[in-house]
Formats: structure tokens, C-alpha cells, sequence
């Protein structure tokens, strides 16, 4: 599962904006190189976790490029640079 917080701190460390993509509801939510995260949708009632939680893709745009992960790619991404940075492990449910 991927966490708000995790996600966060992978933007800020990498300095990229991390776009989470529901393809099934069209929704979206930005984190920027700041950490800050931003529903684009006009619905208020969304929660930023939630569709985190749904996403099955993730666009990270690193200075004008884009690359666009799946759910497992970016998890893997995030767990290494964690790894490298000497972070604690981050927490993982097994499944």
C-alpha cells in the first residue's frame, strides 16, 4: 500500500511532481516538488488518500519529461530510493 506521507517525501527527495491516476473514475491528484498535494477535480467531498489508494498509475515529471509508472513500479522506486537514503525500511504489508 502506498502511503500519502511516502509519496510525499519520494517528491520532495526527487524533486518531481507525482501525478496519482484512477483510470476507472478519471480522477487525479498532483504532489508537487513541495511535498503539497492537489485534487484536480472540483468534487470536495474526495479524499487525496483515496485516490491514492485507487490509483493504477503514476505520472512523475521530472523537469518538463514525463514517465508514467504502474502501482508496483513506483512502489519499487520509492522502496529503493528509501533503501539508499539510508531511511528505515518503509513498511510494506505482506500480502
Amino acid at each position: 500500500m502506498i502511503k500519502l506521507t511516502e509519496i510525499r517525501r519520494y517528491a520532495i527527495d526527487r524533486r518531481v511532481e507525482i501525478t496519482a491516476i484512477d483510470s476507472a473514475s478519471g480522477r487525479k491528484c498532483v504532489i508537487n516538488v513541495r511535498g503539497q498535494a492537489l485534487i484536480k477535480d472540483k468534487d470536495r467531498s474526495l479524499r487525496i488518500e483515496d485516490i491514492i489508494d485507487s490509483a493504477d498509475s503514476f505520472e512523475l515529471s521530472p523537469g518538463g519529461r514525463s514517465q508514467l509508472l504502474t502501482r508496483d513500479e513506483i512502489d519499487a522506486a520509492m522502496t529503493s530510493h528509501f533503501k539508499s537514503r539510508g531511511f528505515s525500511a518503509v513498511s510494506r504489508e505482506e500480502e
